[in-house]
């Protein structure tokens, strides 16, 4: 029944991220937190919530720097003592993240 959950959220989170909505952001904030969370307990795979931020850090804009918000605080602190493989990517992922910020303050 878990990986179904998982499944059938990392479809969810696809869709949703796929939609440019305003007034859907409570919808892909709802559905990230819960992916952390599954993650944090050990119902849905590093690989999932790590896949989703890179589709947020690769479109960096004020929804997916929103979602990429709600995902490091609910699991942020898991992915970053989990397993090998995954504390690399998160690890290079959040350097992406810490360049990206840097970009950003330059601009303005």
């Amino acid at each position: 029944m878990g990986q179904e959950l998982v499944n059938l959220l990392e479809t969810e989170f696809t869709k949703l991220y796929e939609d440019s909505d305003v007034v859907k952001i409570e919808s892909k904030i709802k559905n990230m937190r819960f992916l952390g969370e599954l993650t944090k307990f050990g119902v849905c795979p590093p690989r999932v919530p790590l896949e989703c931020l890179k589709k947020c850090l690769d479109d960096f804009n004020t929804h997916n720097i929103e979602l990429t918000i709600h995902l490091l605080d609910a699991c942020g602190r898991f992915l970053s003592r989990g397993e090998s493989e995954a504390v690399l990517k998160f690890n290079n992922l959040l350097e992406l993240l810490s360049r990206l910020k840097e970009s950003n303050k330059s601009k303005h």
